[in-house]
């Protein structure tokens, strides 16, 4: 959209004929509109009012949604304006906007009496084929985390909270068959190099706690050479602890403990960090040289833990009740895994428009 966007600009500015300027202008307004949410409410318009290329002229070119909508209406025969060459990702969009009551029909008639196909081919096992190529974006992607409780809270919190999620992710196993392995943010940055070294193919997300220790040892790696299937993240700073109760040798205050005290616990939810008197404090621990900071971490974790564990089972009985906890940290941890690649893959998509 970006490069197409441009392509537009670039007419304008070579002064073209009085005639394409008006639709050179349209085009190029309509892309600066065009997001996953306006596509799918003009998809929706275009199904429920019936609308074909004759409605064009119907529409105006002045407000936002007709704008957009004539700009899906000239490209129909490109899956509606949809910027991308993969059917597959219209079909799931189109599914994103149907409800549960309707069915959705890939007619495949035209493809048939053409010659295209044959009428009992297996076209299920067809496209499987063609995905082999593209291994990289439909396997599983691989979370590293800094131990067996983080992938513990981290794997339940992702199946009650994005269950059509959940398969598209595997927590990297701490007590597998082939014995433990120790947990912290030294062992993880060993076990991110050894990722490294051994060219893993699927995509691999390591998450480090957004503290002293985690920072540290993420600054071990950064001459370390990552390959682009491997993405090194911290839990994002939370608002709740940029002004949370401390203890340390001068006694109790408030600070901003990101970069230096959020582990996952302080992630879990006020409702579990409270203890009746207020939330648990961090307590002020070990001196970095390296990073010339304290860590620290909140008090009575484990009441922490159980808290949560009590909180998600009650959640995983009656989902109903998910939306009466706190679950800000989690999804923004979790939104951080389903983002890691994000970055990367623009650059890679723009880099094939261009």
């Amino acid at each position: 959209m970006d490069s197409e966007a441009r392509r537009y600009e670039a007419y304008l500015k070579d002064e073209p004929r009085e005639s394409l300027v008006e639709l050179y202008d349209e085009n190029l307004r309509a892309l600066r509109l065009l997001t996953v949410d306006t596509w799918l409410e003009g998809l929706a318009r275009i199904k429920h009012e019936k609308l074909t290329r004759d409605s064009i002229g119907d529409l105006s070119d002045q407000r936002d949604g007709d704008l957009v909508l004539r700009h899906m209406l000239r490209a129909q025969t490109h899956f509606y304006g949809y910027p991308g060459d993969d059917c597959r990702h219209v079909v799931r969009l189109a599914l994103e906007g149907a409800v549960e009551e309707e069915r959705l029909v890939y007619d495949l008639s035209d493809l048939v009496v053409g010659g295209w196909i044959g009428e009992a081919e297996d076209l299920v096992k067809w496209s499987e084929s063609l995905m082999e190529d593209d291994l990289l974006l439909h396997q599983r992607v691989i979370v590293l985390t800094e131990g067996k409780t983080d992938k513990r809270i981290l794997e339940r919190s992702l199946s009650l909270l994005y269950p059509h999620l959940a398969e598209y992710f595997h927590f990297f196993d701490f007590d597998g068959e082939g014995g433990k392995v120790p947990g912290g943010a030294g062992p993880l940055a060993h076990l991110v190099r050894a990722f490294a070294a051994a060219d893993v193919r699927h995509r691999v997300v390591a998450l480090f706690d957004n503290d002293t220790a985690g920072r540290s040892a993420v600054n071990s790696l950064k001459l370390l050479p990552l390959p682009k299937t491997l993405e090194v993240r911290h839990y994002p700073d939370l608002e709740l602890a940029r002004n949370y109760p401390t203890i340390g040798p001068s006694g109790p205050s408030m600070m901003d403990v990101n970069g230096m005290a959020a582990g996952l616990e302080l992630y879990l939810g006020e409702d579990v960090l409270s203890d009746g008197d207020g939330l648990r404090p961090v307590q002020w621990k070990g001196y970095n040289d390296k990073t010339k900071t304290y860590q620290g971490e909140v008090t009575d974790k484990r009441g922490v833990q159980e808290g949560f564990r009590r909180k998600i089972e009650r959640c995983e009985s009656n989902p109903g009740e998910i939306e009466l906890h706190d679950w800000q940290g989690v999804r923004l941890i979790l939104d951080t895994i389903f983002t890691a690649f994000h970055d990367s893959d623009a650059r890679r998509i723009l880099a094939e428009a261009d």
